[in-house]
Protein backbone atom coordinates (compact mmCIF):
# COMPACT_ATOMS: atom_id res chain seq x y z
CA UNK A 1 0.00 0.00 0.00
CA UNK A 2 1.54 3.31 -0.67
CA UNK A 3 -0.11 6.59 -0.69
CA UNK A 4 -0.03 9.94 1.52
CA UNK A 5 1.42 9.27 5.14
CA UNK A 6 0.34 11.55 8.25
CA UNK A 7 0.39 14.95 7.81
CA UNK A 8 0.73 15.90 11.48
CA UNK A 9 -2.54 15.66 13.95
CA UNK A 10 -3.42 12.52 15.47
CA UNK A 11 -1.41 9.54 13.74
CA UNK A 12 -2.99 6.47 12.17
CA UNK A 13 -2.19 6.17 8.76
CA UNK A 14 -1.93 2.59 6.75
CA UNK A 15 -0.27 3.67 3.56
CA UNK A 16 3.22 1.99 3.07
CA UNK A 17 2.51 -0.68 5.31
CA UNK A 18 3.33 -4.34 5.56
CA UNK A 19 1.64 -7.14 7.53
CA UNK A 20 1.35 -10.31 8.75
CA UNK A 21 -1.62 -12.84 10.91
CA UNK A 22 -0.87 -15.83 11.63
CA UNK A 23 -2.75 -18.42 13.72
CA UNK A 24 -2.88 -21.69 14.85
CA UNK A 25 -5.55 -23.96 16.59
CA UNK A 26 -5.18 -27.56 18.25
CA UNK A 27 -8.00 -30.27 19.57
CA UNK A 28 -8.07 -32.61 21.51
CA UNK A 29 -10.99 -35.34 22.55
CA UNK A 30 -10.34 -36.80 25.94
CA UNK A 31 -13.94 -38.75 24.78
CA UNK A 32 -17.25 -38.72 23.22
CA UNK A 33 -18.35 -35.61 25.46
CA UNK A 34 -15.07 -33.64 26.07
CA UNK A 35 -12.72 -32.26 23.63
CA UNK A 36 -10.15 -29.43 25.07
CA UNK A 37 -8.99 -26.58 22.68
CA UNK A 38 -5.92 -24.31 22.34
CA UNK A 39 -6.17 -21.46 20.04
CA UNK A 40 -3.22 -18.77 19.05
CA UNK A 41 -3.06 -15.63 16.59
CA UNK A 42 -0.02 -13.13 16.09
CA UNK A 43 -1.00 -9.74 14.00
CA UNK A 44 1.96 -7.39 13.03
CA UNK A 45 1.52 -4.30 11.42
CA UNK A 46 4.61 -2.23 10.29
CA UNK A 47 5.08 1.17 8.49
CA UNK A 48 8.16 1.16 5.72
CA UNK A 49 8.43 5.16 6.33
CA UNK A 50 10.04 6.24 3.00
CA UNK A 51 7.62 9.30 2.17
CA UNK A 52 6.34 12.17 3.45
CA UNK A 53 3.40 14.46 3.15
CA UNK A 54 3.09 17.43 0.14
CA UNK A 55 0.18 19.37 1.55
CA UNK A 56 -2.51 19.86 -0.33
CA UNK A 57 -4.94 23.25 -0.84
CA UNK A 58 -8.57 22.91 -0.13
CA UNK A 59 -10.04 25.66 -1.20
CA UNK A 60 -8.45 24.98 -4.47
CA UNK A 61 -9.42 20.97 -4.77
CA UNK A 62 -5.67 20.01 -4.54
CA UNK A 63 -5.26 16.57 -2.61
CA UNK A 64 -3.17 15.57 -0.02
CA UNK A 65 0.00 13.57 -2.09
CA UNK A 66 3.19 12.55 -0.76
CA UNK A 67 6.50 12.21 -2.07
CA UNK A 68 9.70 10.15 -1.16
CA UNK A 69 11.81 11.22 1.92
CA UNK A 70 13.04 10.53 5.68
CA UNK A 71 10.45 10.59 7.77
CA UNK A 72 10.69 12.05 11.73
CA UNK A 73 10.73 8.49 13.72
CA UNK A 74 10.04 5.30 13.89
CA UNK A 75 7.42 4.36 11.09
CA UNK A 76 4.17 3.29 13.75
CA UNK A 77 3.17 -0.40 14.24
CA UNK A 78 0.78 -3.01 15.59
CA UNK A 79 1.28 -5.90 17.32
CA UNK A 80 -1.18 -8.18 18.69
CA UNK A 81 -1.06 -11.86 20.39
CA UNK A 82 -4.28 -13.40 21.18
CA UNK A 83 -4.41 -17.00 23.34
CA UNK A 84 -7.21 -19.24 24.52
CA UNK A 85 -7.61 -21.97 25.95
CA UNK A 86 -11.52 -24.05 25.43
CA UNK A 87 -13.03 -27.03 27.52
CA UNK A 88 -16.27 -28.49 26.65
CA UNK A 89 -17.97 -31.21 28.03
CA UNK A 90 -21.50 -32.57 26.45
CA UNK A 91 -23.18 -34.23 28.91
CA UNK A 92 -21.82 -33.05 32.53
CA UNK A 93 -24.72 -34.68 34.83
CA UNK A 94 -27.13 -33.85 32.07
CA UNK A 95 -25.39 -30.26 31.19
CA UNK A 96 -23.58 -28.79 28.29
CA UNK A 97 -20.28 -27.40 29.55
CA UNK A 98 -18.12 -24.45 28.27
CA UNK A 99 -15.29 -22.85 29.95
CA UNK A 100 -12.59 -20.59 28.58
CA UNK A 101 -9.55 -18.98 29.31
CA UNK A 102 -7.62 -15.92 27.12
CA UNK A 103 -5.34 -13.35 26.98
CA UNK A 104 -4.55 -10.66 24.49
CA UNK A 105 -1.26 -8.67 24.28
CA UNK A 106 -1.77 -5.48 22.21
CA UNK A 107 1.30 -3.07 21.31
CA UNK A 108 0.86 -0.07 19.20
CA UNK A 109 3.81 2.78 18.07
CA UNK A 110 2.02 6.14 16.48
CA UNK A 111 3.94 8.22 14.11
CA UNK A 112 6.00 11.15 14.96
CA UNK A 113 3.34 14.32 16.16
CA UNK A 114 4.23 17.76 16.83
CA UNK A 115 2.36 17.33 19.71
CA UNK A 116 5.04 16.08 22.37
CA UNK A 117 8.47 18.50 21.30
CA UNK A 118 11.31 18.21 23.78
CA UNK A 119 14.71 19.41 23.51
CA UNK A 120 17.18 16.68 22.96
CA UNK A 121 21.08 16.30 24.86
CA UNK A 122 22.47 19.03 21.38
CA UNK A 123 19.81 21.85 22.67
CA UNK A 124 17.82 21.06 19.01
CA UNK A 125 14.01 20.33 19.06
CA UNK A 126 12.88 16.77 18.56
CA UNK A 127 9.40 15.76 18.27
CA UNK A 128 8.02 12.29 20.23
CA UNK A 129 5.77 9.45 19.31
CA UNK A 130 3.20 7.69 21.67
CA UNK A 131 2.99 3.89 22.55
CA UNK A 132 -0.10 2.32 23.59
CA UNK A 133 0.50 -0.84 25.73
CA UNK A 134 -2.55 -3.24 26.95
CA UNK A 135 -2.86 -6.55 28.70
CA UNK A 136 -6.01 -8.38 28.33
CA UNK A 137 -7.05 -12.03 30.44
CA UNK A 138 -10.25 -12.99 31.09
CA UNK A 139 -12.19 -15.94 31.61
CA UNK A 140 -16.06 -17.05 30.13
CA UNK A 141 -17.90 -20.11 31.58
CA UNK A 142 -21.48 -21.14 30.55
CA UNK A 143 -23.86 -24.17 31.77
CA UNK A 144 -26.55 -24.80 29.18
CA UNK A 145 -29.45 -27.25 30.43
CA UNK A 146 -32.36 -28.31 27.72
CA UNK A 147 -35.30 -30.78 27.59
CA UNK A 148 -36.66 -28.74 30.50
CA UNK A 149 -40.28 -28.44 31.13
CA UNK A 150 -41.41 -31.44 28.95
CA UNK A 151 -38.48 -30.68 26.27
CA UNK A 152 -40.17 -26.60 26.16
CA UNK A 153 -37.87 -24.76 27.95
CA UNK A 154 -33.50 -23.83 27.98
CA UNK A 155 -32.14 -22.24 30.63
CA UNK A 156 -28.36 -20.79 29.83
CA UNK A 157 -26.35 -19.63 33.07
CA UNK A 158 -22.99 -18.31 32.79
CA UNK A 159 -19.98 -16.19 34.54
CA UNK A 160 -17.48 -13.80 32.53
CA UNK A 161 -14.39 -11.79 34.11
CA UNK A 162 -12.60 -9.33 31.96
CA UNK A 163 -9.11 -7.56 33.37
CA UNK A 164 -7.53 -4.98 31.18
CA UNK A 165 -4.48 -2.93 31.83
CA UNK A 166 -4.01 -0.26 29.51
CA UNK A 167 -1.17 2.84 29.49
CA UNK A 168 0.68 4.98 27.04
CA UNK A 169 4.29 6.44 27.60
CA UNK A 170 5.99 8.69 24.88
CA UNK A 171 8.94 6.58 23.29
CA UNK A 172 12.38 8.75 23.07
CA UNK A 173 11.36 10.32 26.57
CA UNK A 174 10.08 7.71 28.22
CA UNK A 175 7.50 10.28 29.93
CA UNK A 176 3.94 8.70 30.88
CA UNK A 177 1.34 10.09 28.29
CA UNK A 178 -1.70 7.89 29.63
CA UNK A 179 -1.13 6.75 33.23
CA UNK A 180 -1.36 2.74 33.78
CA UNK A 181 -5.28 2.07 34.53
CA UNK A 182 -6.82 -1.39 35.81
CA UNK A 183 -10.46 -2.12 34.61
CA UNK A 184 -12.00 -5.06 36.09
CA UNK A 185 -15.29 -6.21 34.50
CA UNK A 186 -17.87 -8.73 36.32
CA UNK A 187 -21.04 -10.42 34.69
CA UNK A 188 -23.58 -12.77 35.28
CA UNK A 189 -26.07 -13.79 33.38
CA UNK A 190 -29.62 -16.46 32.96
CA UNK A 191 -31.05 -16.89 29.74
CA UNK A 192 -34.09 -18.77 28.52
CA UNK A 193 -35.57 -20.10 25.65
CA UNK A 194 -38.90 -21.51 25.58
CA UNK A 195 -40.81 -23.55 22.79
CA UNK A 196 -44.32 -21.97 22.87
CA UNK A 197 -45.44 -23.86 19.80
CA UNK A 198 -43.65 -26.22 17.02
CA UNK A 199 -43.86 -22.77 15.24
CA UNK A 200 -42.96 -20.25 18.11
CA UNK A 201 -40.37 -19.64 20.23
CA UNK A 202 -39.63 -16.43 22.84
CA UNK A 203 -36.37 -16.38 24.44
CA UNK A 204 -35.32 -13.81 27.59
CA UNK A 205 -32.43 -12.93 29.58
CA UNK A 206 -30.82 -10.79 32.39
CA UNK A 207 -26.90 -9.74 32.52
CA UNK A 208 -25.84 -7.77 36.09
CA UNK A 209 -22.40 -5.56 34.98
CA UNK A 210 -20.07 -4.69 37.65
CA UNK A 211 -17.42 -2.87 36.15
CA UNK A 212 -13.85 -1.07 38.20
CA UNK A 213 -11.78 1.59 37.00
CA UNK A 214 -8.47 1.95 39.45
CA UNK A 215 -5.59 4.65 38.60
CA UNK A 216 -2.76 5.28 40.57
CA UNK A 217 -1.36 8.82 41.30
CA UNK A 218 0.66 10.02 38.43
CA UNK A 219 1.77 13.61 36.69
CA UNK A 220 1.08 14.89 33.65
CA UNK A 221 2.96 15.84 31.54
CA UNK A 222 4.25 18.88 29.82
CA UNK A 223 4.27 19.31 26.38
CA UNK A 224 7.24 21.53 25.54
CA UNK A 225 9.40 20.33 28.22
CA UNK A 226 10.62 17.14 29.10
CA UNK A 227 11.97 18.38 32.24
CA UNK A 228 8.59 19.66 33.59
CA UNK A 229 5.58 18.00 34.78
CA UNK A 230 2.57 20.00 34.74
CA UNK A 231 0.37 18.65 37.86
CA UNK A 232 -0.30 15.94 40.18
CA UNK A 233 -3.37 14.20 39.95
CA UNK A 234 -4.69 11.65 42.44
CA UNK A 235 -5.55 8.46 42.22
CA UNK A 236 -9.10 6.59 42.63
CA UNK A 237 -11.21 3.99 42.14
CA UNK A 238 -14.72 4.70 40.34
CA UNK A 239 -17.11 1.77 39.60
CA UNK A 240 -20.37 0.53 38.62
CA UNK A 241 -23.23 -2.04 38.50
CA UNK A 242 -25.78 -2.06 35.85
CA UNK A 243 -28.61 -4.78 34.70
CA UNK A 244 -29.20 -5.36 31.66
CA UNK A 245 -32.34 -7.42 29.87
CA UNK A 246 -33.07 -8.95 26.39
CA UNK A 247 -36.13 -10.37 24.87
CA UNK A 248 -36.84 -11.88 21.13
CA UNK A 249 -39.55 -13.97 19.05
CA UNK A 250 -38.99 -16.30 16.46
CA UNK A 251 -42.13 -17.26 14.19
CA UNK A 252 -41.63 -20.45 11.79
CA UNK A 253 -44.28 -18.56 9.49
CA UNK A 254 -44.10 -21.78 6.69
CA UNK A 255 -41.70 -24.72 5.50
CA UNK A 256 -39.51 -21.78 3.84
CA UNK A 257 -40.15 -18.68 5.84
CA UNK A 258 -39.16 -17.82 9.48
CA UNK A 259 -39.76 -14.01 11.15
CA UNK A 260 -37.74 -12.64 13.94
CA UNK A 261 -37.78 -9.80 16.51
CA UNK A 262 -34.87 -8.95 18.96
CA UNK A 263 -34.58 -6.43 21.48
CA UNK A 264 -31.27 -6.36 23.57
CA UNK A 265 -29.44 -3.51 25.96
CA UNK A 266 -25.48 -3.61 25.64
CA UNK A 267 -22.99 -1.23 27.27
CA UNK A 268 -19.50 0.26 26.67
CA UNK A 269 -17.10 2.26 28.35
CA UNK A 270 -16.26 5.85 27.70
CA UNK A 271 -12.45 7.09 26.31
CA UNK A 272 -11.63 7.86 29.92
CA UNK A 273 -7.57 8.15 28.44
CA UNK A 274 -8.55 11.24 27.20
CA UNK A 275 -9.68 12.85 30.53
CA UNK A 276 -6.92 11.40 32.43
CA UNK A 277 -4.19 13.00 30.16
CA UNK A 278 -5.87 16.23 29.83
CA UNK A 279 -5.54 17.70 33.20
CA UNK A 280 -4.43 20.48 33.60
CA UNK A 281 -5.97 21.86 37.10
CA UNK A 282 -4.42 21.06 40.14
CA UNK A 283 -5.81 19.51 43.38
CA UNK A 284 -7.28 16.89 41.29
CA UNK A 285 -8.39 13.21 42.00
CA UNK A 286 -10.17 10.46 39.53
CA UNK A 287 -12.85 9.54 41.97
CA UNK A 288 -14.03 12.73 42.20
CA UNK A 289 -12.83 13.67 38.55
CA UNK A 290 -14.66 10.96 36.47
CA UNK A 291 -18.28 9.82 37.06
CA UNK A 292 -17.67 6.28 35.54
CA UNK A 293 -21.22 5.45 34.00
CA UNK A 294 -21.60 2.79 31.14
CA UNK A 295 -22.91 3.68 27.28
CA UNK A 296 -26.14 2.03 27.06
CA UNK A 297 -27.06 1.14 24.09
CA UNK A 298 -31.00 -0.17 23.08
CA UNK A 299 -30.70 -2.69 20.14
CA UNK A 300 -33.51 -2.99 17.95
CA UNK A 301 -33.82 -6.05 15.11
CA UNK A 302 -36.92 -7.11 13.26
CA UNK A 303 -36.46 -9.30 9.68
CA UNK A 304 -36.81 -12.28 7.94
CA UNK A 305 -35.13 -15.25 6.45
CA UNK A 306 -35.73 -17.70 3.65
CA UNK A 307 -34.65 -20.85 3.14
CA UNK A 308 -35.60 -23.14 -0.10
CA UNK A 309 -33.53 -26.25 -1.15
CA UNK A 310 -30.25 -24.05 -2.43
CA UNK A 311 -31.18 -20.66 -1.67
CA UNK A 312 -30.83 -19.15 1.57
CA UNK A 313 -31.83 -15.00 1.92
CA UNK A 314 -32.13 -13.24 5.22
CA UNK A 315 -33.42 -9.25 5.34
CA UNK A 316 -33.64 -7.06 8.93
CA UNK A 317 -33.93 -3.78 9.88
CA UNK A 318 -31.66 -3.03 13.13
CA UNK A 319 -31.54 0.32 15.22
CA UNK A 320 -29.65 1.08 18.33
CA UNK A 321 -30.07 4.42 20.53
CA UNK A 322 -28.16 5.33 23.23
CA UNK A 323 -28.30 8.12 26.04
CA UNK A 324 -24.67 8.85 26.10
CA UNK A 325 -22.32 9.54 23.61
CA UNK A 326 -18.68 7.94 23.22
CA UNK A 327 -16.14 10.57 24.76
CA UNK A 328 -16.83 12.14 28.29
CA UNK A 329 -17.67 15.42 28.47
CA UNK A 330 -16.73 18.01 31.29
CA UNK A 331 -19.54 19.14 33.51
CA UNK A 332 -19.14 21.63 36.24
CA UNK A 333 -15.53 20.78 36.36
CA UNK A 334 -16.65 16.30 36.41
CA UNK A 335 -16.20 14.15 33.43
CA UNK A 336 -19.41 12.27 32.23
CA UNK A 337 -20.66 10.17 29.92
CA UNK A 338 -23.02 12.86 28.44
CA UNK A 339 -23.88 14.58 25.83
CA UNK A 340 -26.12 14.04 22.89
CA UNK A 341 -27.88 10.95 21.85
CA UNK A 342 -25.95 9.31 19.37
CA UNK A 343 -28.40 6.73 17.08
CA UNK A 344 -27.87 4.42 13.89
CA UNK A 345 -30.52 2.85 11.95
CA UNK A 346 -29.43 -0.04 8.76
CA UNK A 347 -30.92 -1.96 6.08
CA UNK A 348 -29.28 -5.65 6.58
CA UNK A 349 -29.20 -7.68 3.62
CA UNK A 350 -27.31 -10.48 2.73
CA UNK A 351 -26.71 -11.47 -0.47
CA UNK A 352 -28.56 -14.58 -1.68
CA UNK A 353 -26.21 -18.07 -0.91
CA UNK A 354 -26.72 -21.35 -2.95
Amino acid sequence: MRGPPDRGGYPGELQNTESYDVLAKLGYWLDDDQNVEFFINRFQLEGKGGYVPVPGDRDNGVPTTARPGIIDGEPGENEVTTARLSYSHGDWLGNQVDTQLYSQTFRARFATTPFFPYVDANGNDQLDQTRNESDKVGAKFTLTRDGLLNDYLTLTTGLDVLQDETRQTLVETGRTYVPKSQFRNYAAFLQGDVAVTNRLTLHTGVRYEHAELKVDTYNTIDRSNVTQDNVTVQGGNPDFNETLFNAGVVYQATDQLQLFANYSEGFGMPDVGRVLRGISDAGQDVDNLLVLEPIITDNREIGGRFDWDRYHFEVSYYESDSDFGERLTEVNGTWSATGKKPRSRVWKSPPMRT
